[in-house]
């Protein structure tokens, strides 16, 4: 899959589009799904309900895990997400306020602390 990739999910005649969201940072070859029709963002590791993802170098890098933070946000501005579907943990909403929590429990890159617990 590639950033950008469109795949169409289809069964008993109903058609779902997911929208590859490359999001390196957690890994390298991280990437996110959005769900076109209905809203969500399946995020994978980069985004957890109630802890921050652990990046762990040298696959793991925070200066990128920050960007895509950054991109992530201005997609769900773009595609109106309403809820962030995480690898672990509860639906979040409120996309906007999870994304600004993250960079919130983050430092500059180099300076990088471990996950708030």
């Amino acid at each position: 899959m590639l950033d950008g990739d469109v795949l169409t999910l289809a069964h008993d005649g109903e058609t779902h589009r997911l929208l590859v969201v490359s999001t390196p940072g957690h890994a390298s070859n991280h990437v996110c799904l959005v769900l076109l029709e209905d809203g969500l963002l399946f995020s994978g590791d980069h985004i957890l309900n109630g802890s921050t993802t652990i990046i762990d170098p040298p696959d793991g890098n925070m200066t990128a895990y920050l960007t895509s933070l950054d991109r992530l946000n201005a997609i769900c501005t773009e595609r109106e997400i309403d809820f962030i579907l995480p690898a672990h943990g509860y639906v979040l909403d409120r996309p906007h306020d999870q994304i600004a929590r993250l960079k919130g429990h983050t430092v500059s890159p180099g300076k990088q602390r471990s996950p708030a617990r």
